[in-house]
């Protein structure tokens, strides 16, 4: 019997091409040379990340999980948004990040976020409601969080992604209004780039406020869209931090059977 043919993400569509886990725009500010490597982290539940090094700058790196049409209309009107915003972050040149700014590097964020999940197709995270909905709105989900601090370490530093995927456990999230029965997905990306931190936290339980602990003395909320800031932070992300950063939401999650 042939086998199926692929289907996007986002649309459901067929015809696929491979779209590269970071925008291809990131190798003018990332070369790639001939002895690049490059290490993706992953995790279930509350385990420990699991860290896989392979060959070639994960600039490179493609997933072939959206189709032509997908990627090469609104994905890549993404992508182009961010690379005038992202650029300077990057390079950590002084900046107000202006809630138009925050708006489109959120909506970015979301996107490597969505289709870093569906690596492994059959272990994703997120619902496919949730990336058929960001199609339409072009929005993270309003129940999401997205924090991004400056960063000068170098382990996180060259196009870094760390994602943990599992269930809620109820009892370690603060309700916002109300008692809830639903035990939500949850998953958390952090991405390192350059100068620029990132935390990507996906849920679907809106009326809960997780605790990031000092995570807002060294970055700042940038979904929901919040108020214009300066960057460079004052207080910068080292390496520990990072690590600390990509584990925060480590107990929060038990593995789905």
């Amino acid at each position: 019997m042939p086998k199926p043919p692929g289907r996007c993400i986002f649309c459901d569509g067929t015809g696929m091409s491979k779209e590269h886990l970071f925008a291809d725009w990131l190798r003018e500010l990332f070369p790639h040379t001939q002895n690049d490597t490059h290490t993706l982290g992953e995790s279930v539940g509350n385990e420990p990340f699991k860290l896989k090094r392979g060959s070639g700058h994960s600039g490179t790196k493609t997933i072939k999980t959206v189709c032509r049409t997908c990627n090469s209309v609104w994905i890549n009107h993404i992508d182009d948004a961010a690379k005038y915003v992202a650029t300077p972050l990057i390079k950590g040149e002084q900046t107000l990040v202006t809630p138009d700014m925050q708006r489109i590097l959120a909506r970015w964020f979301a996107k490597i976020t969505m289709v870093a999940d569906t690596r492994k197709r059959d272990k994703s995270h997120i619902p496919q409601s949730v990336r058929t909905t960001f199609k339409g709105t072009r929005e993270p989900p309003p129940s999401w969080e997205i924090w991004m601090g400056s960063y000068n370490g170098t382990e996180y530093r060259n196009l870094a992604l760390l994602q943990r995927g599992g269930r809620l456990k109820p009892l370690d999230i603060t309700p916002v209004s109300g008692p809830t029965e639903t035990i939500g997905y949850l998953q958390s990306t952090f991405l390192g780039l350059g100068g620029v931190a990132v935390l990507v936290i996906g849920n679907d339980v809106p009326r809960y406020r997780f605790n990031v602990g000092r995570l807002p003395e060294y970055a700042a909320r940038i979904w929901p869209v919040g108020d214009a800031f300066q960057w460079p932070r004052g207080k910068v992300i080292d390496d520990a931090t990072a690590q600390a950063v990509a584990n925060i939401l480590n107990e929060m999650t038990y593995r789905p059977r």
